[in-house]
């Protein structure tokens, strides 16, 4: 199905938050340390039972303390969200198509279809997604498909590794992780200005997923480890997480940082967050703790311990309240819910989702 322009109103709205920057990507948690800027949503993405394809949206006011359902019935299982102004781009993961989604309503502005199987998207500063697709056809190959977001149309598609997954830009460059399933231990470069490969990075980690570019112009490459089964479901090789900080601008790796388990979520949904206003990455490992880096200094900060209730699908940090925001899974078939923390990890509130909560962003707003 041939991709459709961007309503009018789509359009202005998206224009207007390039120009004025009232809210800010959730991704990056942008200029969170600013006393002047506050959080006014928490928006969840919840991945819903794959068979059912009943993906959802959750937004939860962190004033009002309320939650409500925004998107439900997605027709689609839902991998991530992103904000940009007062638009919300979703992946639909086995709908092979990005939904936008008016912020404010929650109603459907546009659809942008000719994607395989959308996980996760990088924007560059003229207004173009690099969106990574798990597979070409079956289960296997990977590609990354990049939008003018502005039309709301796939310009082009380039091939990358086995079943990509996180994608950043830093140092001029888009990043793409080749995760392979835990197999794979390579990065994929595509160049800004002509949206060619050039080159492949081996990071030297088993399954490299989630990318994150800070304010040093450095890469944090998150790998989550493998696990290799024999024909009788037996484990037969199994090897820890990793995390590589490489310089963006060259590639060349920086430092190595050893994660004791494997870097994991249910789903799999955010196994990490970067917060650049509190300069740390939250990492979840094995479903149940999370660590805290220094992505000023480069290394752990401290290990948080073991978040005690259903398995984690997903973490987040909001530097402006300094609350940790994890989302819980009891299954697949039965609502979820986040619970909110403080920053050494004692539960404060908590909050219902939709089925299996796995992505979480913030919007923010000037005072």
């Amino acid at each position: 199905m041939a991709s459709r322009m961007l309503s009018s109103r789509a359009m202005s709205l998206m224009v207007a938050a390039s120009l004025f920057g009232v809210l800010f990507l959730s991704a990056c948690d942008s200029g969170g340390d600013n006393s002047s800027f506050v959080t006014t949503g928490v928006y969840v993405a919840n991945q819903g039972n794959f068979s059912d394809a009943n993906g959802s949206i959750t937004v939860y006011d962190p004033v009002g303390k309320t939650s409500q359902q925004l998107v439900a019935d997605a027709g689609s299982t839902v991998q991530s969200i992103m904000l940009s102004g007062d638009i919300i781009y979703m992946m639909s993961n086995t709908g092979g198509r990005i939904d936008v989604y008016d912020r404010s309503s929650g109603s459907q502005v546009d659809q942008i279809d000719g994607l395989a199987s959308p996980r996760y998207m990088a924007v560059s500063d003229v207004q173009i997604g690099y969106v990574t697709n798990l597979f070409k056809t079956g289960f296997t190959g990977g590609s990354v498909s990049v939008v003018d977001l502005v039309s709301g149309s796939v310009t082009s598609t380039v091939d990358v590794g086995d079943n990509p997954e996180g994608v950043a830009i830093s140092g001029g460059q888009v990043f793409v992780a080749n995760s392979a399933f835990g197999e794979g231990t390579t990065l994929s470069t595509i160049s800004l200005s002509n949206n060619l490969v050039t080159g492949t990075i081996d990071v030297g980690c088993d399954g490299p997923r989630l990318l994150f570019g800070d304010r040093e112009d450095e890469l944090w490459v998150v790998c989550t480890g493998k696990t290799v089964f024999d024909a009788n479901s037996n484990i037969v090789e199994q090897t820890d997480g990793e995390i590589v900080i490489l310089d963006g601008p060259t590639g060349a790796v920086v430092t190595r940082i050893p994660i004791a388990g494997q870097v994991s979520t249910v789903g799999p949904g955010q196994d990490a967050f970067y917060s650049e206003g509190a300069q740390e990455l939250y990492v979840v490992v094995d479903s149940e703790r999370i660590l805290r880096f220094n992505t000023g200094s480069n290394g752990l900060a401290e290990n948080l311990g073991v978040f005690a209730g259903d398995e984690i699908g997903a973490v987040a940090y909001d530097s402006r309240s300094k609350q940790i925001y994890v989302a819980r899974v009891p299954s697949f078939t039965a609502a979820g819910y986040v619970t909110v923390h403080d920053r050494s990890g004692q539960q404060l509130e908590q909050f219902p989702t939709g089925i299996a909560p796995s992505h979480i962003a913030f919007a923010v707003e000037e005072q």
